[in-house]
């Protein structure tokens, strides 16, 4: 099979995708999550497999939330992160949502595209209990409630770190001066967030590598490079056979009747088991496997096995199985560790810690001691954006001579050259 990172990191067309690889080819899934993908796709002047992908999952996810449970009951609701540069497709992916939520006569699951305070989500999810947040240019939104300190802005990230966690649970929200607290049963928020890498990593406080909300999101692959296509389809004129899907899915997900906003109950109307064999030992190995590493690593995995699971019911209510079988734990465990991946790969490129004065002395010396020596103006260059003032750099540096841990060396280029100022390692 094909992974979605392989596929993507090839740069391939979507006939290549589809016509160039044996057995299915990555977005392909069975059932309504394929089914929509495809539509997405084939409707796209930029078809863009990834963010295709993202919309079938969204979508599906909503049809499940509050009435379905998974083999370790819990819901289908997941924070689907986009993030990719700009002109690939995003605007397309966010209208298909909203189009195929509409043709399925459940529109009122689209939720507002800001949030602007705490209170707000909780009148939301009071009116809503299942809502899918599509939130552009997530970055921009993030940096504003991470820059405002009132704690009815800073209460967002701590409210839908909690709210991630109840399946079939009861949400207390806050009391305030002029509101009793929210009380709902089975909440069931989705998000979709949608922007560049840069903007969001670059946004990412410390304090969010270590306070779970990072481990929440999953992190959907998006190509870098996608090509125009002519299509004559339009994204509403579905084919009938998509729309008799949708509402099978939508009739199979609520039990045999419709979506039922009112429903809220603390345990679901169906319960998907384990199918085939297997399928329970991927997911209880997996979990084991997220618990080995150090408290860093563990930071970042440790939802993982959970994520993969809602992920196998998702794609199981989509072909409206009554199980989760083992080619879905396999799919959802792959989404999930690409998930990872791509998260880990995104910090390392575009996040730039902001060091106190010893950490910095530390990374300085670290630096140093692995290379041996280092030009300063090297040094400056990888950790300038890390500091409030380039001041503290040259503070470091005089604190490691005193420290007798480095001392100033100039070297000329073994052919020659101007010489350049560096930092040699004493030890």
């Amino acid at each position: 099979m094909v992974t979605i990172r392989e596929a993507l990191e090839a740069n391939l067309t979507w006939d290549e995708v589809e016509g160039k690889h044996e057995g299915p080819a990555v977005p392909f899934v069975p059932g309504l999550v394929g089914s929509l993908t495809d539509w997405t796709v084939r409707t796209a002047r930029t078809p863009n497999p990834g963010l295709s992908l993202s919309t079938g999952i969204a979508t599906v996810m909503k049809f499940a939330d509050r009435h379905v449970a998974g083999p370790t009951d819990s819901g289908t609701h997941l924070y689907l992160l986009m993030l990719a540069t700009t002109g690939v497709g995003k605007q397309h992916a966010q209208e298909a949502i909203k189009a195929f939520l509409t043709v399925a006569g459940l529109s009122e699951l689209i939720g507002p595209g800001d949030l602007a305070s705490v209170q707000a989500l909780q009148r939301l999810i009071t009116k809503k209990p299942s809502v899918l947040c599509i939130l552009d240019e997530f970055g921009l939104f993030l940096k504003r409630i991470l820059a405002d300190k009132s704690p009815h802005t800073q209460g967002i990230v701590r409210e839908t770190n909690q709210l991630y966690g109840i399946s079939f649970g009861r949400y207390d929200g806050c009391a305030t001066a002029h509101d009793d607290a929210a009380i709902v049963n089975a909440p069931a928020l989705g998000l979709a967030g949608y922007g560049t890498p840069e903007q969001y990593y670059s946004s990412l406080q410390d304090s969010y590598l270590g306070n779970g909300y990072l481990n929440r999101w999953t992190n959907m692959l998006a190509s870098l490079r996608t090509v125009v296509q002519r299509t004559s389809a339009h994204l509403l004129d579905m084919p009938a056979e998509l729309i008799k899907e949708i509402k099978a899915v939508v009739a199979f997900a609520s039990a045999g009747g419709s979506f039922d906003q009112s429903f809220g109950e603390l345990r679901p109307k169906r319960r998907l088991e384990w199918g085939s064999l297997g399928a329970g030992d991927m997911y209880w190995d997996l979990v084991r496997a997220m618990e080995q590493g150090d408290e860093e690593a563990q930071e970042l995995q440790v939802r993982v096995a959970e994520m993969a699971v809602r992920l196998a019911t998702i794609r199981a209510v989509g072909q409206c199985a009554k199980v989760v079988n083992l080619d879905d734990m396999e799919w959802g465990r792959m989404l999930a560790l690409e998930s990872l991946a791509t998260l880990r790969d995104g910090l390392e490129r575009w996040h730039r810690p902001n060091l106190d004065f010893p950490a910095l002395c530390r990374k300085i010396a670290e630096k140093v001691e692995k290379e041996g020596w280092v030009k300063v103006r090297d040094i400056k260059r990888s950790f300038g954006q890390n500091v409030q003032r380039k001041q503290y750099i040259k503070d470091a540096i005089e604190q490691l001579k005193e420290e007798e841990r480095v001392e100033v060396e100039w070297r000329t280029p073994p052919n020659g050259g101007r010489s350049s100022e560096g930092l040699r390692w004493l030890g």
